[in-house]
């Protein structure tokens, strides 16, 4: 009787471990055993037998940790509403994006035939108000005028440096969450209190930091419910505007009495919009929803592993909400390029950074999205060769690569010089009033990177070189060598990489860097 009584438990906690096993083993009271699992398996005779093994460790232990872990399977009641409440959740966020993207096909019909310069704008704020995913669709459609009419792309070209801000209100509450009521000892300046540009998943204000403060940094800062609530109705700006009207003299005060005497450091302060990672993660679990059903329905789509797609940009999405990892993507980028001068990083200021703000140098420049038409062609010449360079060497030779290099996260400094030019020191001993002109880039944004792991990068290596050497059926042959799915007409796509490879090539310039 007392073995099928020890069997009945040994099911429970296997049943209990395949729903909960990932929160339990973070449990102090787990440990490693050696335990030979062929008992296990002559009792329970389960796959899963790992988790029952650990399932009779739990029953020898102490009786105050047995009580833990029934109290954890009552939890699962919680976990059952949390998951019900963000079914309710998606469910509502479906219903938004469903009801823009009806908006902006009858806004397309409507104006198409009245007012048809409205539209680009039309759909720039409804990118906006659905957020980052397709924000950072819009940014990328702005770089594609091979794909989208002109007056659309320069429409949602704003969305590279302008998209919506959240108020400075949240950013105050954020700072006082993080560093403390006395964060204005840290922050000693805020320059007019408003972003300097604005991207998908955070907001850039330029600012003035003491070094010399002390930081003590909450790794878990709480906003409040209220502000919350305020910023998700978009109250937050217009309570920002009567706040500075009632206390905008006696701000003014303070902060010239903490700036006397003080020396201040100029700093980039990016601030993560409020709500982004859930908004983040539901977007993408209805994104990954939506790319099964495609599949199920037309099993065709499989050759694109769509759901892969998905789980890729999910995990790089991820990483770009996470300050703390775009400041260790700084600082390798910075070594990586540490003897390119004409090619800088932002350095960050680590013991100034926490997961949901990211202090670092501040840079000037102007976006080299200004120079595209530009009539200076020699300088455009420049710019686009230290442009290709830059990345062929993050592919290439460090296998650190930038994902997100649109036109908003690249500045051109122009008043850049490097004294080392011999050029420069003739040129100005002929003419004392010769200015050079080196460019250089200051590349922003660093929360998306990806390495290749040793195949993927050896096949990119494969397929470049046979295209610059103008192969491209041997450049086909690699694609279709290391693809996962078979092409259905091999001789047909090979003639089409074939044409596409001659006809960018008839021009050298395309390659001649």
């Amino acid at each position: 009787m007392a073995f099928y009584t020890n069997f009945s438990k040994l099911l429970h906690l296997n049943k209990l471990f395949q729903n909960q096993g990932k929160k339990w083993q973070r449990m102090k009271y787990i440990s490693p055993i050696r335990f030979h699992q062929s008992i296990a398996r002559s009792i329970s005779n389960f796959e899963s037998s790992k988790r029952v093994v650990k399932g009779v460790f739990i029953l020898s232990y102490k009786p105050e940790h047995q009580q833990q872990i029934y109290t954890n399977d009552l939890s699962k009641k919680n976990v059952e509403c949390k998951n019900f409440f963000d079914i309710i959740l998606i469910m509502a966020r479906i219903f938004v994006i469903g009801s823009v993207l009806t908006g902006l096909a009858v806004g397309y019909i409507i104006t198409r035939f009245t007012h048809g310069h409205m539209f680009p704008i039309i759909l720039r704020k409804s990118i906006e108000f659905l957020g980052p995913i397709f924000i950072k669709f819009g940014q990328w459609a702005s770089t594609r005028k091979d794909l989208f009419p002109e007056d659309i792309c320069h429409t949602l070209s704003h969305l590279q440096k302008s998209a919506s801000v959240h108020s400075w209100i949240y950013t105050k509450q954020l700072l006082k969450a993080i560093y403390g009521s006395n964060w204005r000892n840290i922050f000693v300046k805020f320059e007019h209190e408003m972003p300097i540009g604005s991207g998908c998943c955070a907001q850039v204000y330029k600012a003035w930091i003491d070094l010399n403060a002390k930081v003590d940094i909450a790794q878990e800062p709480q906003i409040s419910t209220f502000i919350e609530i305020i910023e998700y109705l978009r109250f937050g700006s217009l309570i920002t505007f009567i706040e500075r009207i009632f206390n905008n003299n006696v701000d003014k005060i303070q902060r010239g009495n903490m700036c006397i005497n003080r020396k201040l450091q100029p700093v980039a302060v990016k601030v993560l919009h409020p709500g982004i990672k859930k908004q983040l993660r539901r977007d993408l679990s209805i994104m990954r929803g939506i790319c099964k059903c495609a599949t199920f329905i037309m099993p065709k789509l499989q050759w694109l592993s769509l759901i892969d797609c998905i789980d890729e940009f999910s995990h790089i999405m991820e990483n770009q909400v996470d300050m703390n990892l775009e400041a260790e993507n700084l600082i390798q980028f910075s070594k990586n390029f540490s003897n390119k001068k004409e090619v800088i990083f932002p350095q960050p200021y680590k013991n100034f950074t926490q997961h949901e703000i990211l202090v670092e140098s501040f840079h000037e420049g102007s976006p080299i999205s200004n120079y595209l038409d530009d009539q200076n062609t020699k300088l455009q010449g420049k710019l686009a060769r230290m442009g290709v360079k830059t990345i062929l060497k993050m592919v290439f030779n460090d296998n650190f690569i930038h994902c997100d290099l649109h036109p908003g996260n690249i500045l051109v400094q122009t008043n850049y010089e490097s004294s080392g030019k011999i050029s420069t020191w003739f040129w100005r001993f002929i003419d004392r009033n010769y200015l050079p002109t080196y460019p250089r880039l200051v590349i922003l944004d660093c929360g998306l990177v990806v390495s290749l792991n040793d195949r993927c990068r050896q096949n990119l290596k494969d397929v470049f070189r046979s295209v610059v050497m103008g192969k491209g059926e041997l450049a086909a042959e690699y694609i279709l060598e290391h693809s996962s799915h078979v092409s259905i007409d091999p001789d047909g796509f090979k003639n089409a990489i074939k044409n596409i490879v001659n006809t960018h090539l008839q021009s050298r310039t395309n390659v001649n860097f």
